[in-house]
């Protein structure tokens, strides 16, 4: 008999190792009759070699089938524990095919059975656990703006995330982005939160700005200082350099607040 027919073991299944013993061998090779003296050996490492499945394969075939049981119209699944590898044979094409599928639409999670590779009847089945979250899309920064740099249309780019999440004060239009600053760091592709973002500051606490009261027959200007940093729309108070008085304004461009007419805050601006 070839040597190369001598059966030892069975093989590991694809992509698993098994040790040999030298003991298992020299029993497998003394039944066949044939002779050998292992030297300096104590044990064989087999690994077979195999192809994996695609993960992005795998959770399209568990989104599609949660979108079939979930009233929500975008799903994302996210597994229970590490995300799962699923080998085959290097013979064959690394494909999958679901069996079951079972979802607790209360709690969201998932149990599923998958197989692999999809046109092998007889391929081992893989149970895969999880939860389903419905999901929306929300812009987020696609690159790092620095805190202070005004952001652009550009910076913004789109992505899915989960729904309950993006109840919890997260931007979820463009509109409240663009033009805006960041005030603290931003984590591009990361959920953006309404507090994380400001208007440009147009007057800066300590900085000189001018006040303006203005009706139809008169105009009343003149220094303060800011004691409050202010955006676009912000009511800020200012301290009129000549008279000491604080006065209440709301910034609309840069430098300048606009008071209004209430007695108290046009005799201040005097």
């Amino acid at each position: 008999m070839p040597t190369t027919d001598l059966h030892v073991a069975n093989a590991p299944r694809p992509g698993k190792r098994a040790t040999l013993s030298v003991r298992q061998i020299y029993a497998a090779i003394k039944r066949h009759g044939l002779s050998w003296r292992p030297r300096g050996v104590r044990s064989i490492v087999i690994q077979r070699l195999s192809k994996i499945v695609p993960h992005g394969d795998l959770v399209a075939v568990l989104e599609r089938a949660a979108l079939d049981l979930s009233p929500s119209d975008r799903v994302k699944v996210e597994f229970a524990s590490r995300i799962p590898v699923i080998h085959v044979p290097r013979s064959a094409e690394p494909t999958v095919e679901l069996e079951s599928f079972r979802l607790n639409e209360r709690s969201g999670s998932f149990s599923a059975i998958v197989r692999a590779p999809a046109e092998d009847d007889a391929a081992p089945r893989v149970t895969v656990k999880g939860r389903v979250h419905a999901v929306v899309e929300a812009p987020v920064l696609g690159r790092s703006v620095a805190i202070g740099d005004v952001i652009e249309e550009s910076d913004i780019v789109w992505k899915d995330i989960r729904l309950d999440h993006a109840q919890n004060g997260i931007v979820m239009a463009v509109d409240d982005l663009v033009g805006f600053v960041p005030r603290r760091r931003i984590r591009p592709m990361h959920p953006i939160r309404s507090r994380d973002v400001q208007r440009p500051l147009l007057v800066r606490k300590g900085e000189p700005v001018t006040m303006s009261f203005v009706r139809v027959n008169l105009t009343l200007t003149t220094s303060g200082w800011a004691l409050e940093n202010g955006s676009r729309g912000d009511s800020i108070r200012v301290l009129n350099t000549r008279t000491k008085k604080t006065v209440e304004g709301v910034v609309d461009r840069a430098g300048h607040v606009s008071v209004d007419g209430r007695p108290n805050q046009v005799s201040s601006l005097r």
